[in-house]
């Protein structure tokens, strides 16, 4: 049972999946936010090419304010 790779899930859906964990979380570390947004998607660890793709959208997330990122923890805005 291979997971979808990740060029086949929705920008959108990863950030909300990322939305969702720091949301969670209250805050956490860019990295944690990467890895349990990487387990919520049903990926057992963070191959560079996932970690580009939840940083991408974990990006989108802050450039639309939604999340913020201060003193290095990230957490809803």
């Amino acid at each position: 049972d291979k997971a979808r790779s990740i060029e086949h899930i929705a920008p959108e859906e990863i950030a909300e999946a990322a939305f969702l964990v720091a949301q969670e979380a209250r805050s956490l570390s860019e990295a944690d936010l990467i890895s349990q947004t990487a387990k919520l998607l049903g990926y057992a660890r963070v191959t560079k090419k996932i970690d580009a793709a939840v940083t991408q959208a974990i990006d989108g997330l802050k450039a639309s304010g939604r999340i913020v990122e201060s003193e290095g923890l990230v957490r809803v805005a």
